[in-house]
């Protein structure tokens, strides 16, 4: 990290959430597992917090990362354990209006496309 970061005001780092991703979409808002590292980063949580502190004590530069609870991935197990959690027309009825305009965005969609 080049002395830059420092000289013009940055203090803070912002990561994405770092749990493992849906296999589907693979969105860092899509998460998979909670409870599991990303698998691209190749490491543990304990070498990420390290460098958190090395940062910080290098370059004073705190950090986040999100941690979005209501972005839960199709290919989440507790979908299936638990499929009371998902948001859908029985459970919330008022989204009706909302399935029906993104079913008519498809569509014409769809029929753009084709001509």
């Amino acid at each position: 990290m080049s002395n830059n970061f420092i000289e013009i005001g940055y203090n803070f780092l912002h990561f994405t959430p770092i749990r493992s991703l849906s296999n589907i979409s693979n969105s860092s808002y899509s998460i998979r597992d909670y409870h599991k590292l990303n698998s691209l980063f190749r490491c543990s949580y304990e070498q990420i917090e390290n460098l958190i502190k090395d940062i910080y004590l290098k370059w004073k530069i705190f950090s986040i990362s999100d941690l979005v609870y209501n972005h839960v991935a199709i290919d989440c197990p507790l979908i299936n354990n638990y499929p009371e959690i998902t948001y859908d027309l029985i459970n919330s009825p008022y989204l009706k209006s909302a399935v029906l305009f993104d079913s008519i965005l498809i569509q014409f969609t769809r029929d753009i496309y084709e001509e």
